[in-house]
């Protein structure tokens, strides 16, 4: 019987230490984490981002992002994503009470302030260190706040970032279906394409346009919807401050709600890893990725080579 409350006695004491063990915060103090407000990402209509000595400003009007100061667009996916994770940065730890921002990189000359605005007015602020180790983890900072948390997101990473990085790169935008007209050039050779309405006996039946060439014959199917299919939503691979214009030029001009054109200028090299380029649609000259430059050129020569076909096979 002795023995028995001695096991007993022993297994409280082993269930006491646990509890404590269990209940206790990682540095022997309990504590409670920071509840952040919910943020509505699709009400933020301003990002400022500041780093150091540099800063970046987002504008969001009309449903789209742009960067102000560069007078160009953003690329609406990638500000969607930053939005998004600093709406719930998922702050998950405590990490320390003691003031030293350094060894965090949440000092002033290192952090990276986040600011999401709405109507002027500021409606989530974090400051942000270092990654964790070799997790996807971020040391971050609340305003008025000086304790130092932990967030389970790569927020450093996400907000890092410069205005070329957020830079939109689609440089052609178009819908195939609103497309009319069809204007192509190279090596020495041009050709005229338009889109005309199909006969249908059914009056109220919608038919798709029919490609034809300036003498009245069908266009060929298959490279004409290559074409218009690799304009529709064209991205290049970076900008350039210059072109060097060596080699052929072959270009495309597509008569829609407006004239659009795209020239392409391709070296005597066959085969390059980029195309150097320029859009009506943008100001700046660009690069195109050699898989792209690849497929316009493969359908504007069939255009010119043999545009027609049987009854616009393809």
């Amino acid at each position: 019987m002795k023995h028995f409350r001695e096991y007993a006695v022993l297994l409280v004491v082993i269930i006491g230490i646990g509890l404590y063990l269990a209940l206790r915060s990682s540095d022997g103090v309990q504590y409670e984490l920071p509840s952040l407000e919910s943020v509505p990402t699709k009400e933020v209509d301003a990002v400022s981002i500041r780093s150091g000595e540099g800063s970046l400003s987002l504008r969001r009007a009309n449903g789209t992002w742009s960067i102000p100061d560069k007078g160009y667009e953003a690329n609406g996916d990638e500000v969607h994503k930053m939005l998004r994770k600093a709406a719930d940065p998922e702050i998950t730890a405590l990490v320390s009470e003691s003031g030293d921002y350094s060894r965090y990189h949440l000092d002033q000359k290192r952090r990276i302030r986040v600011r999401l605005l709405r109507d002027g007015e500021v409606v989530r602020e974090l400051y942000l260190g270092k990654g964790a180790g070799q997790v996807q983890n971020t040391y971050v900072r609340l305003p008025e706040d000086q304790n130092v948390y932990m967030a389970e997101k790569d927020l450093r990473g996400s907000f890092d970032v410069t205005a070329a990085d957020l830079r939109d790169r689609t440089v052609f935008r178009l819908d195939p279906e609103k497309a009319r007209g069809v204007r192509i050039s190279g090596k020495n050779a041009s050709s005229r394409f338009q889109r005309r309405a199909a006969s249908s006996k059914d009056a109220n039946r919608t038919e798709p346009g029919v490609w034809m060439t300036g003498q009245g014959q069908a266009v060929r199917t298959e490279p004409m919807e290559s074409l218009l299919r690799t304009l529709k939503d064209l991205r290049c691979r970076n900008y350039k401050q210059g072109l060097s214009r060596n080699g052929t030029t072959y270009t495309i001009a597509v008569r829609a709600n407006a004239t659009h054109r795209l020239r392409l200028f391709v070296p005597e090299k066959k085969r390059p890893g980029a195309y150097e380029a320029e859009s009506s649609q943008t100001p700046d000259p660009f690069e195109l990725p050699g898989y792209l430059g690849q497929e316009l050129i493969s359908s504007v020569e069939k255009l010119l080579r043999e545009p027609t076909g049987e009854a616009g096979s393809r």
